[in-house]
């Protein structure tokens, strides 16, 4: 399955400025590249955060690219907004952050800049959305029975899975991607997915509390 790929760039300066600045420079140094100096100010208003807006030039859609501060000295792409057309789709998204991670990139190695950027796997499987081996494994149990028609054996094969998470695991999964992986991947209908990763997240909630007591 393809995902939207995250861009995250990291900043090593104190002020978060700095590094709206150092995007700024950056685009004024590549011909395919515009920085928008009004809806930057636009953004920034809305969000309560240095923000700022891209604009690519040799794609025919046109898109603007609009990054944010995210958490400490991290900011991120929060989206990619064509222009000249309604939607992109997930491909196309990824070939446009890809460009603008590489660009910047390039950038950075030749002005020694003190900023980072990273980015997401753009192919997603059940490995990526449910890391650990045995929490895996309990997941495809309740996967390759009979996980649609809701018997109760089913159920528990999925509240075993769910026990296991909440009193083993090191990070939380992203149910959404998984909701999306299960439609996609296991073509499930949306009812379905979204009643299972539901009931994943009312479990792992429940479980949290009765710790505290």
């Amino acid at each position: 399955m393809i995902k939207h790929i995250d861009v995250f760039i990291r900043s090593n300066y104190a002020e978060h400025g700095e590094l709206i600045s150092i995007i700024e420079e950056f685009a004024n140094s590549y011909d395919n590249w515009d920085y928008l100096k009004h809806q930057s100010r636009e953004y920034s208003f809305v969000t309560g955060a240095p923000s700022c807006a891209l604009l690519l030039k040799n794609n025919k859609n046109h898109p603007a690219i609009a990054i944010t501060h995210k958490v400490k000295n991290t900011f991120y792409v929060a989206n990619i907004v064509p222009k000249e057309s309604d939607r992109i789709d997930a491909s196309e998204y990824n070939e446009i952050a890809k460009a603008f991670a590489n660009d910047l990139n390039k950038y950075i190695k030749a002005t020694k800049a003190k900023i980072t950027v990273k980015l997401t796997q753009e192919s997603v499987d059940l490995s990526s959305i449910i890391p650990g081996t045995k929490s895996r494994q309990l997941f495809e149990n309740y996967l390759n029975l009979f996980p649609l028609s809701y018997h109760p054996c089913d159920v528990e094969r999925l509240d075993v899975f769910i026990c296991h998470l909440s009193r083993f695991a090191k990070n939380t999964i992203d149910t959404e991607l998984l909701e999306c992986w299960l439609i996609n991947n296991k073509h499930w209908k949306s009812k379905d997915a979204h009643w299972c990763v539901n009931r994943i997240n009312s479990g792992l909630d429940i479980l949290k509390v009765n710790r505290k007591y």
